[in-house]
């Protein structure tokens, strides 16, 4: 995988789900048509579709992240963790992600930092992997 091709893309053209989609479609050959149609801005819903996944389309929850899982970021809000981002990991300790605030395009980063920046970050592995 080469991950440059991903780095840098603006927000404005690839969200951070779309970003996703694009990456497992080109790099794992999977396909989530059914999702296509949500955005970014509703890390709910697409929380909510990667909780019915795990059972309609393979999904599942996975301890340790390895390349190619889609990595779910939560803040705590008010006591209970809101999804608000989505990326994918990358070799294991990086997750490519696409953040639009302050302008932000596609980058890479180590969970490790995430982990100081997120109240939760979960991890979906396709059964395909």
């Amino acid at each position: 995988m080469d991950v440059n091709k991903y780095i840098g893309i603006p927000f404005d053209s690839k969200n951070c789900w779309q970003l996703v989609i694009l990456v497992l479609k080109e790099e794992f050959n999977i396909v989530v048509n059914h999702m296509n149609d949500m955005t970014a801005d509703d890390m709910n819903a697409v929380s909510s579709e990667m909780d019915k996944g795990r059972t309609l389309c393979g999904w599942r929850i996975v301890d340790k992240p390895k390349h190619g899982d889609i990595c779910m970021m939560s803040v705590n809000n008010h006591g209970k963790a809101r999804p608000e981002h989505v990326g994918i990991v990358i070799f294991g300790n990086t997750v490519l992600h696409s953040m639009g605030k302050n302008g932000i395009n596609s980058a890479a980063h180590p969970i490790r930092t995430l982990n100081r920046k997120f109240a939760n970050l979960e991890y979906f592995r396709h059964a395909t992997r």
